[in-house]
């Protein structure tokens, strides 16, 4: 039987860390001839119980390489002896976690490795893709294996410290994951593939897209009466770019707009965002709700009409865009990176011109005009993207992928 183990920072939250916990649960359902072993933290609301347990209580020091992360998956690797190794998010994990997988591949040189990408960090030391100090989108080091710049630039979030940090563990990653150690890269869109390609130390030939998995919501049809919302859902973060989504939809509703706007996230930002819509006189139009679970964020989906995601930086791949069409939303987008992909492919919402307020209005509005022509559409946009995105086919991709790796036929589930 074929094992293989999966790692990842943690198996909670959204973003990368609901794609890592999806991917387990798809492989589990529909891979019964397989042994599948988890390594990451043990945290909240975890569907499933990992083999390999990363401690918590992360230190500066411990980003940078963590001793104990390092001894931690070494033991697991050497226990478990899985054929291949699938790395997903690792986070502050550090790149200690590439260390050990080169020394068990050393030791095992038929093992496969895999690594699914969600971030930039292939395009940018610290992994954003974005120049937090020039405010503005940016690959000026995507073709750099060893990325120096940041050490001049300070681009990162945080400042300085931040950025040097972060400098020294991009560093560490490329010498530690060393060439050849990936036997195959899989990108969530064919936005951050073309991106990691400019690196001419990684074959394209070896990245495969598999788009992102999403739970089937659906247990029945549909609701027919939806109530004239918005929403935007993710991290408050400055690169989100909510603020300007918020005096967009301040524009909008004194243009006669009628529909009501729920933020739903946590985040730096959120102080800040609840004064701008004290500022704007919005608090009977705009609900700022914090976090939410899943089934709740779900539910408030299949309450809303439209779903706005006006980020500054490129986005590898939208989840917002797919969770939102599976929930029958009509996604509003900025007009570039992995929204721009995720909207053209499913040929399915409305972008409007990066950071544009006048034009995110104008959008808003036309939404609103087009959202009963729009609905016609919508069963087969769903079915399209259900046949990609939902457990069963995802896993198939996935088998697809390892047995190519192994140089077997392929895998059946």
């Amino acid at each position: 039987m074929i094992k293989v183990l999966h790692i990842g920072e943690r198996g909670s939250l959204g973003g990368a860390e609901s794609v890592f916990r999806n991917t387990i649960l798809a492989l589990q359902t529909h891979t019964h001839h397989m042994e599948h072993f988890v390594a990451c933290k043990a945290t909240r609301g975890l569907p499933f119980e990992p083999d390999v347990i990363f401690a918590g209580g992360d230190t500066p020091l411990s980003q940078l390489y963590s001793i104990r992360n390092f001894l931690t998956l070494k033991r697991g690797l050497n226990k478990l002896r899985p054929d291949i190794v699938h790395l997903h998010h690792y986070g502050n994990l550090s790149p200690s976690v590439f260390h050990a997988i080169a020394l068990y591949k050393r030791k095992y040189p038929a093992v496969k490795v895999l690594f699914s990408v969600h971030t930039f960090e292939y395009i940018c030391s610290h992994s954003a893709a974005y120049d937090y100090k020039k405010d503005k989108r940016c690959m000026d080091c995507a073709q750099n294996r060893y990325k120096w710049k940041i050490f001049a630039r300070g681009c990162s979030r945080l400042g300085w410290k931040h950025s040097f940090g972060k400098g020294i563990t991009s560093i560490l990653t490329a010498l530690l994951s060393g060439r050849g150690l990936i036997d195959q890269w899989i990108t969530p869109s064919y936005f951050l593939k073309s991106a990691m390609s400019l690196r001419p130390d990684v074959d394209s030939t070896k990245i495969s897209v598999v788009y992102n998995p999403i739970a089937n919501v659906h247990s029945k049809s549909l609701p027919t009466h939806r109530r004239d919302q918005m929403v935007f859902f993710g991290r408050l973060s400055e690169e989100k770019n909510i603020p300007m989504l918020i005096r967009a939809f301040s524009r909008y509703r004194m243009r006669g707009g009628t529909c009501r706007l729920v933020i739903a996230g946590e985040g730096p930002m959120r102080d800040a965002l609840g004064n701008l819509v004290k500022q704007l006189d919005l608090q009977d139009s705009v609900e700022i709700t914090g976090f939410l679970e899943t089934p709740v964020l779900q539910e408030l989906l299949q309450q809303s009409k439209f779903a706005i995601l006006p980020s500054k930086c490129y986005e590898s791949a939208s989840m917002v865009v797919l969770e939102s069409v599976i929930c029958g939303v009509m996604p509003v987008v900025s007009a570039h990176g992995g929204m721009k992909e995720m909207v053209e492919w499913l040929n399915c919402g409305l972008q409007f011109a990066s950071e544009d307020e006048a034009d995110l209005v104008s959008k808003m509005e036309m939404a609103v005009a087009q959202y009963e022509e729009w609905k016609l559409g919508l069963v087969q946009v769903i079915d399209k993207l259900k046949s990609y995105v939902l457990f069963e086919p995802y896993a198939k991709r996935l088998l697809e992928l390892y047995a190519a790796c192994l140089k077997m036929s392929v895998l059946k589930a």
